[in-house]
């Protein structure tokens, strides 16, 4: 299966904004200093960062799993894996229907309406954030930096939560939307939240927070090796508030696919003040961090979709809305 053509342009828009922050960072040192930077690091460290990359995949790829079968998907394991890795392309590919791919293809797959999946995306992007947040947090307790940012996410996803915990509030809600949108649509936005209510308990929140903070941990070692490759001195602590707070900073970017730019001017910000990397180190080690941790995920999601037996349409965005969802 080739790439479908709605996505083609945004993987290449996201390839190309990834390129300019890469080549930003090139220029920020001098020359001579990237050189010296790079002939100083050891690459026999990278396997190891590429490996701690692959743990972050395969634990939210155990939670993907979790989630079907918590929901009652009839999706064989076979498939629903390599649904879980093209959906790693759209990490860093923007659009509205990017996030409801994966259902589209669990649809293609077993016949499970969008509107009953598409809550599994919601709480998966749910709970990488508060797993980020507890990683985070944890730094928090040893590293005196401005906290603003992490306290403000906290209360943003916990006043979220409440809300969506309370059916009252959500199905008030949803009655008062009736003269604004279609009866079709708020049907499918009461399934879409029986389905969301359902994985959002608090014993199954909080296990997949606690298997976020590890998946997202893993990441946080990559960065960690990767200044070990430049004989930076960084602890585990602070590599990981590092990581965790760029991530989060990349992630406040909303309308940029996968945090590009924000993630990267944080990063080496940070590398700088926290860990002491002179610029042309962290400016290196950002950019392979990203490489290791972002575009790596999108290569696989990308190969993966390749070998997708899958008819998937050639305008994916088109299909999605259009799609016969008789929920």
């Amino acid at each position: 299966m080739a790439l479908p053509n709605s996505f083609r342009k945004k993987l290449l828009i996201s390839v190309g904004l990834g390129g300019i922050a890469f080549f930003v960072l090139a220029l920020l040192p001098d020359r001579q200093e990237i050189l010296e930077a790079g002939q100083t690091f050891a690459w026999k460290w990278m396997p190891i960062a590429l490996g701690c990359a692959l743990l972050n995949y395969t634990i939210r790829a155990i939670r993907w799993v979790w989630y079907l079968r918590v929901l009652e998907i009839p999706v064989k394991m076979k498939e629903s894996i390599p649904i879980f890795l093209i959906g790693l392309m759209l990490s860093a590919t923007p659009g509205k229907a990017g996030e409801l791919f994966k259902s589209y293809l669990l649809k293609l797959a077993c016949g499970a309406r969008i509107s009953r999946t598409a809550p599994v995306v919601v709480v998966e992007r749910l709970t990488d954030m508060t797993g980020m947040l507890i990683l985070a947090s944890t730094g928090l307790l040893v590293i005196d930096v401005r906290r603003e940012l992490v306290y403000l996410l906290w209360a943003i996803i916990g006043l979220g939560l409440i809300v969506l915990s309370s059916k009252r509030i959500v199905h008030y809600g949803l009655e008062h939307l009736h003269a604004l949108l279609s009866d079709r649509i708020i049907e499918r936005l009461e399934h879409a939240y029986d389905s969301l209510s359902t994985l959002i308990t608090l014993p199954r929140l909080l296990g997949a927070t606690a298997m976020s903070a590890v998946a997202w941990f893993s990441e946080c070692v990559s960065l960690l090796v990767i200044l070990y490759g430049f004989e930076t001195t960084c602890t585990w602590i602070q590599a990981t508030f590092i990581y965790s707070v760029s991530t989060l900073a990349g992630a406040a970017l909303f309308f940029m696919p996968g945090g590009i730019g924000g993630t990267e001017a944080a990063m080496v910000s940070m590398l700088r003040e926290i860990a002491g990397a002179n610029e042309a180190v962290a400016s290196l080690a950002t950019v392979l961090t990203r490489a290791v941790t972002l575009w790596f995920a999108v290569l696989i999601g990308v190969v993966a979709l390749f070998y997708c037996p899958l008819e998937i349409a050639e305008d994916v965005e088109s299909e999605i809305e259009n799609a016969e969802d008789p929920i």
